[in-house]
């Protein structure tokens, strides 16, 4: 909180006067079903309704049926365009798993650990000025 309130006194941000706590109130009302989300999640986890992964799907419905229903922002084009970054997203974590495993892969064929060991327990033996 101390970074952001640094980082907004550097770029200027706009400042303006406390709403009031009725506003504040009425604001937090107005966002309890999208708060509630986090409550679906745990609470069906810790009352065994369903399991961890179970949830993702179960929120994925609350989120959509709330985006839709209750705050009416969901069309046609802003749900297609969530999934195209959706699919984006997990596509680039899918290659970043992908290359993470052949690179390990290749470090366990070339035996890089135990070269690296050969070479750090030729410098020293003592673990602690090793770790230094």
């Amino acid at each position: 909180m101390t970074t952001g309130a640094v980082m907004a006194r550097r770029r200027n941000y706009a400042v303006e006067a406390f709403p009031g706590f009725g506003v504040v109130l009425r604001r937090l009302v107005a966002a309890l079903p999208g708060l509630l989300l986090i409550g679906v999640i745990f609470g069906g986890i810790r009352a065994g309704v369903f399991t961890a992964i179970e949830s993702a799907s179960i929120a994925v419905v609350y989120a959509i049926a709330v985006t839709a229903v209750v705050y009416r922002k969901l069309s046609w084009g802003n749900f297609i365009d969530a999934c195209a970054g959706a699919v984006r997203t997990t596509g680039l974590i899918v290659f970043v798993i992908g290359a993470a495993a052949s690179f390990g892969w290749l470090l366990a064929y070339l035996q890089v650990p135990a070269a690296a060991v050969s070479v750090l327990t030729s410098i020293t033996h003592d673990k602690y000025l090793l770790l230094l």
